[in-house]
């Protein structure tokens, strides 16, 4: 696909659903939803050999849901592309081996050039954040995403969330309510920003400022704000570099199911391994 400058929704997943329903819900969410977000094509699994794009037409979703259960392909990464009117890119992965799922949807920036586009994109997000449980979410551009220092070498901080912590505060940021217990109701609701929204089951939604393009406008003062956000909330909860990690976490929902997942996972791994010997 060819790489434009996106804005991009990221949500990390504790909670392994492999159902088909789950599947089948999150695809009815994004085809209904109109506008840009329906997909026109999908990479699906072709048989003995790669992935193959095609067209994303009613037929197809029952071969994305036997993907989704595991009953095709070697993998479980989903990607579901659209070119027109704009360049939209969604990623689900669904990782056995790992302790978050994850969901990304990237839309060409140059689409928020006018501004009522912008709703539509945090309406589908609090639908996804709903559908998903997500415990963690961030809405950002890439150049929003600061570089720091890991065994003397610059990087990007990442999403490790149980060993490292947050990566920061982006433009619009979805924390689950383990979050909101972590920081506590009033502590994050009093935040130096522009809106404070509550999610569903106890979660909220931070909004930086009007809108993600500030950043651009005047970076100093979007810096100020972020930084000014950080404190609020205790620093203790970011990762800064590897001098100075976070300290507090909270407790993540569906931790016991995911950690289940991962040990049977790695089990069926070793004995599919020991068996080739």
């Amino acid at each position: 696909m060819r790489e434009v400058q996106s804005l991009a929704l990221i949500f990390l997943i504790v909670r392994p659903n492999r159902t088909r329903e789950y599947g089948r819900q999150l695809l009815e969410l994004l085809t209904s939803q109109g506008g840009i977000y329906p997909p026109e094509e999908v990479e699906v699994w072709k048989q003995g050999e790669t992935f193959e794009r095609v067209k994303f037409l009613p037929e197809i979703q029952n071969t994305i849901l036997d993907e989704w259960e595991g009953l095709r392909g070697p993998t479980k990464t989903f990607n579901l592309l659209r070119w027109n009117p704009v360049q939209v890119q969604i990623i689900v992965e669904l990782d056995d081996f790992a302790n978050f799922d994850s969901l990304s949807l990237h839309v060409a920036k140059s689409y928020f050039a006018d501004f009522s586009n912008l709703s539509g994109f945090l309406e589908i997000s609090r639908k996804l954040y709903s559908l998903l449980s997500p415990c963690y979410g961030d809405l950002s551009t890439w150049e929003m995403h600061r570089r720091v220092k890991s065994s003397s070498v610059e990087s990007w901080p990442g999403t490790d969330l149980v060993r490292k912590g947050l990566p920061g505060i982006y433009w619009a940021n979805f924390f689950g309510p383990e979050y909101v217990g972590m920081f506590g109701r009033n502590q994050l609701f009093s935040a130096p920003c522009f809106k404070v929204e509550e999610l569903p089951v106890g979660g909220a939604l931070l909004i930086l400022t009007e809108s993600p393009l500030d950043f651009e406008r005047g970076p100093s003062v979007f810096e100020h704000r972020r930084d000014a956000v950080r404190r609020h909330l205790g620093i203790d909860a970011f990762y800064g570099d590897d001098s100075k990690p976070a300290t507090r976490f909270p407790n993540f929902r569906f931790w016991k199911e995911r950690q289940a997942l991962v040990e049977e996972s790695l089990r069926r791994w070793k004995s599919q391994r020991g068996s080739r010997r």
